[in-house]
């Protein structure tokens, strides 16, 4: 029997839809084939979807744009037995018998039911059920997977843009071959987060320690296989025991930047029962005392945000905007600036003279200064005096140390863009005030106009470097809100009003001063050619 609102036209269809909530959005989509065609054609508000897995049975559970708490969609159950009175729904094209059931599970939500699905293992009704969520929702968002293992679960479904794993065991231990074997289904996993305890041997080609992001309870030697190998930027790891020697070798090849440059978060969590002794990994290391200044008063770490109290704003998606902008820019920039190039060297007039190399050192320098930005990707944040600059190592082939040279020069670069100008607009005046330091340009003395360049790009990079430093950073879902910064100097406006300032004030002063002597040029000139046309008028002829 067709459906009543199959027979609406599309746009009755649409406001309908918007009426119904949805699980029953989900269950007409089970109705046939037309119905589901009809349901993914909705827009749903959703951003993420939660799969929570428990032996034969499979919640579904969404979360909104609007970053409200969880929402149910459904539960489902497999069976072994009939029963009789079953109705019929179809999934991605496999018929499946089912039945409502009040049963109550520690995965039914509220007082909503099951949905039995009889005559099929829990491996295929899962493997259909999330082939036709993917579908249902056009593969727009990201997945979370919920796991509780049990000695009944041996299998996990495939899923698309899958985030993370929970993993949560009602057993007391899960043994690590188990877990390498229930997450090979889903290969390049980003995100593990388990709470039963892992305990066992590590394989030799285990993919658990190039997980980007763990949070683990580990038992017994697993520690000491897992830190050597582990190449993800977050670990959050509660051991039963610890192993000093173990920690300070990771430790100190982390900090010395020999190995490990991807980890940015490390946790460990020492237990009463535990062997470590934090004060023994401490002195062999260079401390200092707690100052509260150093960071935010609330300060929270998690796997996709540093939270630093406010508003947030997305980064990941600045970082890939700017990456596009700015290497489309730095093309337009070596290819104008080339031309640019050609054009003052064989087709500028000779009275040009020296002022056509400070054109092309201005053309190379841009070039330089585009080429930078290209390929740092360098993103500002400015409050009152201080100027903070992200940029992200993920993508970068050279070493960190090397990306705070290029960073510092990148600053002098900044910093020097007024001066170069400012060179130029003091040449053009002292050319046509026809003043005695025109001759200075003439000569070997113009490397040293040349040079205010350099000083200007110094003085920018010395003071920055020093104070540069690695933080860590998480572009997979990065947010970061309010950033607390600590002033240099107790008042900073007056040196970064001085020094910014100074360049504009020499640039405007000499181009005020040339704008007046052009003019005055330009008015001795035209009174010339008046004198003349009238010399002209009052000849012999007349």
């Amino acid at each position: 029997m067709p459906l009543e609102i199959l027979k609406f036209p599309y746009l009755v269809q649409q406001e309908m839809m918007k009426m119904m909530n949805y699980p029953e959005l989900l269950m007409l989509s089970l109705c046939s084939s037309k119905a589901l065609l009809l349901v993914r054609s909705f827009k749903f508000n959703i951003h993420m979807v939660r799969y929570k897995i428990h032996a034969n049975t499979i919640a579904l559970f969404f979360e909104t744009n609007n970053g409200d708490s969880l929402h149910p969609l459904s539960v489902f159950k497999a069976c072994s037995q009939d029963a009789q009175d079953t109705f019929e729904v179809v999934m991605r094209g496999s018929k499946l018998n089912c039945s409502f059931s009040i049963e109550k599970s520690f995965l039914s939500i509220e007082d909503q039911g099951n949905l039995m699905v009889y005559a099929f293992s829990a491996e295929k009704m899962q493997e259909i059920l999330v082939d036709h969520m993917n579908y249902l929702l056009k593969e727009e968002f990201s997945n979370r997977l919920i796991v509780t293992i049990d000695s009944r679960l041996k299998y996990i479904p495939k899923i698309k843009n899958l985030e993370c794993i929970f993993i949560y065991g009602d057993e007391q231990i899960v043994e690590a071959e188990r877990l390498e074997q229930l997450l090979s289904v889903n290969p390049n996993q980003k995100t593990l987060r388990i709470s039963a305890e892992i305990d066992g041997v590590l394989g030799e080609n285990s993919s658990i320690p190039h997980i980007n992001w763990m949070h683990l309870h580990v038992r017994n030697n697993l520690l000491s296989q897992l830190l050597p190998r582990f190449t993800g930027d977050y670990l959050q790891i509660l051991p039963e025991k610890c192993d000093d020697s173990v920690i300070i070798k990771f430790l100190q090849e982390w900090t010395s930047g020999r190995k490990y440059q991807n980890l940015r978060t490390l946790l460990l969590f020492s237990q009463r029962n535990s062997f470590s002794n934090p004060a023994i990994v401490l002195e062999n290391f260079e401390t200092m005392p707690w100052d509260p200044l150093r960071r935010p008063a609330h300060y929270e770490s998690s796997r996709n945000r540093i939270t630093f109290e406010k508003s947030m704003v997305k980064s990941a998606e600045v970082h890939k905007l700017l990456n596009i902008l700015n290497t489309t820019s730095c093309g337009f920039s070596i290819i104008f600036n080339s031309y640019l190039i050609f054009l003052i060297l064989t087709k500028s007039p000779k009275e040009l003279s020296v002022y056509k190399y400070l054109l092309v050192f201005t053309s190379i320098f841009e070039m330089f200064y585009s080429l930078l930005e290209a390929y740092l990707v360098p993103i500002h944040y400015s409050f009152d005096t201080t100027d903070l600059v992200m940029i992200s190592v993920k993508d970068k082939s050279l070493s960190r140390s090397f990306l705070l040279i290029l960073n510092s020069i990148y600053w002098g670069f900044f910093g020097s863009t007024l001066s170069i100008y400012v060179v130029h607009f003091i040449y053009r005046y002292l050319a046509i005030s026809k003043n005695k330091l025109m001759e200075t340009f003439n000569s070997w003395k113009f490397l040293l106009w040349l040079t205010i360049r350099l000083v200007q790009n110094r003085k920018s990079e010395i003071p920055i470097f020093p104070i540069f430093r690695l933080f860590s950073e998480n572009f997979s879902d990065g947010k970061f809100s309010d950033f607390f910064f600590r002033k240099i100097f107790p008042n900073g406006n007056f040196p970064n009003w001085f020094f910014g300032k100074f360049s504009e004030i020499v640039g405007k002063f000499s181009g005020k001063k040339r704008k007046i002597r052009f003019f005055e040029v330009l008015k001795k000139k035209a009174k010339h050619l008046v004198d003349g046309f009238d010399h002209q008028n009052s000849g012999p002829d007349n």
